[in-house]
């Protein structure tokens, strides 16, 4: 077979997760699943080492059919279109515990969808007048962090299952998705952007409609949503360049009772799933990160509501395994990463239905002398992680 080396230049950031073992992705016409290329063939380094230069990543391949067609891809790809179909598939067979709406139309006139999943009774019941728990679970803000749409199609999936805790968590609450805020930066391939520039978890807290719809509808249609329902929880989905595993970033606050609350969903989550890292997330109130969703809807859900960033590895989560460090990392496919976001739905069981149908025994309590801090959280004997 034919060998190419590919130089990719110009990477603004200096640090990556390709000098940790990270590869592209590719697929060809007659191997049509995505694989990773492996670590072992790619390089990513200084252009010039004596000088503040821009990085540069290399990779080696092997093409070993002339006549096959061969497709490259920084992370396992999921597109607008492929949206479309899974809504489509799902509307299809779970009809009973799913309504879909286009929220909002994009710059280029795409769909903005949203995704409401219930018990059949409850829908009738809202329309009534009847209030219900809501979780908000947004993904894809960012176009070119593929693993948020992957985890967010693999927290659908099991939301909408048959499993005895997923049916008791549709009878108690109403779950409200946006797989896709993005949808232009999608269809056109930029990594941060809308088709206007902007980088849309920056402007949550001045957005217009004419520069950023799917932002304006989406906090406007949640802001109507607190006059009919309790909102208690806002998730949005990201893809990480730099660190491994998944973890949370959360808003910090000065009250103790509300920070307690707040660390309920990372600690949760450590249980439900060896690819979260508790130890890597944090809560902070850094001015810088004012427009993002998780500070502009936590200021609109008040101290009744929680609101987060889920991030997750472009690359891979660490477990403690036979490595000398005492870790190995483990490479995310489409399948965990579909199981991660499965795991989450666990996590959000454990933090709310309890809550909610009036079982309050379950609920984590901390000791007075705690302080919520990530460390602090691993010197206790409340939780342990030795993945990072």
């Amino acid at each position: 077979g034919q060998h190419v080396v590919f130089n990719v230049l110009n990477f603004s950031k200096t640090k990556s997760l390709f000098s940790s073992g990270m590869s592209p992705v590719v697929r060809s016409k007659k191997r049509p699943c995505w694989t990773r290329i492996g670590g072992d063939n790619v390089f990513f380094y200084r252009r010039n080492p004596t000088k503040k230069s821009t990085t540069q990543m290399s990779f080696a391949f092997v093409f070993d059919d002339p006549s096959d067609v061969y497709e490259f891809a920084y992370c396992f790809p999921y597109t607008y279109t492929h949206l479309q179909e899974r809504i489509a598939r799902w509307k299809q067979k779970y009809r009973c515990n799913l309504q879909h709406e286009v929220l909002s139309k994009t710059l280029i006139g795409l769909n903005c969808d949203l995704l409401t999943i219930t018990a059949p009774k409850n829908f009738g019941k809202i329309e009534r007048g009847e209030r219900f728990p809501t979780i908000f679970i947004s993904a894809r803000i960012h176009p070119g962090e593929t693993p948020a749409s992957h985890v967010c199609d693999g927290l659908i999936s099991r939301l909408l299952g048959h499993e005895k805790m997923v049916v008791e968590m549709r009878k108690v609450m109403v779950f409200k998705i946006l797989p896709m805020l993005n949808p232009d930066g999608v269809y056109h391939g930029t990594y941060r952007c809308n088709t206007k520039g902007f980088d849309l978890n920056r402007c949550w807290d001045k957005c217009n409609y004419g520069r950023q719809p799917t932002i304006f509808a989406i906090k406007n249609y949640l802001t109507q949503e607190l006059k009919y329902n309790d909102v208690c929880c806002f998730v949005d989905l990201h893809g990480h360049s730099t660190s491994l595993s998944s973890f949370i970033y959360g808003n910090e606050y000065v009250d103790r009772t509300r920070m307690e609350q707040q660390w309920q969903l990372p600690f949760r989550f450590s249980e439900c799933s060896d690819m979260f890292s508790i130890s890597s997330s944090k809560f902070n109130s850094d001015s810088a990160k004012a427009g993002t969703g998780r500070r502009t809807i936590g200021s609109i859900l008040g101290v009744k509501g929680h609101s987060y960033t889920l991030e997750t590895s472009f690359y891979g989560f660490t477990t403690a395994e036979n490595d000398n460090d005492g870790r190995v990392v483990v490479p995310f496919t489409k399948d965990t990463y579909n199981s991660l976001g499965g795991d989450l739905v666990e996590a959000l069981y454990k933090c709310y239905v309890p809550r909610y149908s009036g079982d309050v025994g379950d609920e984590l309590h901390f000791p007075r002398t705690f302080s919520f801090s990530s460390s602090t959280l691993l010197q206790s004997n409340m939780i342990s992680d030795t993945r990072n």
